[in-house]
């Protein structure tokens, strides 16, 4: 799982229909415009599909600190911790004895609550038993820019994003793209051949994308608000 600022672009130019300009540039936006747009509309999309990931952690004296230079960074909150393999016995289960029949030496064994707690303050988490937990957790999806000598950006890595999965991140960002191209020009000429464009009628697709992806997403099985709680 892994896109780049680079597939992006050449994933909206297709679906837009702006392929037929030749590149990014030819559409009067550089990369840093779209790196822009495309953080503005990341944001967006985390509030309705933050990224989940499950892994175990080992917790030693009760906490686990998490550092940025973990696969995914510190996560937004933890949704869920359960222990999978905890530091002594005593730990996993605590016993009371009961006598079930007049006859000495006959008990069973009770099972009683361990009253395990645990709580997440940004970047550590607090449990009350050290060992190894199994933890839900929630990003905000994650990117790494890549930039010249002067500080324009070259390259951007998005490690939380995948085209199958996220499409519906992909539309987005084709609704924001096509919204700008209309509000910023009505007309191209690539080599020669003029090729008009309505910029109002830009507008109002891009607008219409945007509105009708941001619908799947707040309904039915594309959302998943549950898990972007801590994002928004």
């Amino acid at each position: 799982m892994s896109t780049t600022l680079t597939e992006l672009i050449d994933l909206v130019m297709i679906e837009s229909g702006e392929f037929i300009l030749g590149d990014l540039d030819n559409t009067l936006l550089d990369i840093d415009k779209f790196w822009k747009l495309v953080k503005r509309v990341l944001k967006t999309y985390a509030q309705y599909r933050a990224y989940t990931a499950t892994r175990n952690v080992t917790v030693n004296r009760g906490k686990y600190t998490y550092t940025t230079a973990l696969t995914y960074g510190i996560p937004n909150w933890i949704s869920s911790v359960t222990p999978v393999e905890v530091t002594g016995a005593i730990g996993i289960y605590q016993f009371a004895q009961r006598e079930v029949s007049e006859r000495i030496d006959e008990f069973t064994l009770l099972e009683l609550p361990r009253g395990f707690q645990w709580r997440y303050d940004k970047p550590t988490l607090y449990v009350t038993e050290s060992g190894r937990m199994e933890v839900i957790e929630h990003y905000e999806h994650s990117y790494t820019v890549t930039t010249d000598s002067t500080g324009l950006v070259e390259e951007v890595a998005f490690p939380t994003l995948d085209f199958g999965e996220d499409k519906l991140f992909v539309d987005l960002l084709v609704g924001k793209f096509l919204q700008a191209l209309g509000r910023s020009r009505r007309a191209f000429t690539l080599e020669e051949l003029p090729i008009n464009m309505d910029a109002a009628e830009l507008v109002t697709e891009g607008t219409e994308l945007w509105n009708e992806t941001i619908t799947k997403l707040e309904e039915g099985g594309a959302s998943r608000w549950w898990d972007a709680l801590g994002n928004i």
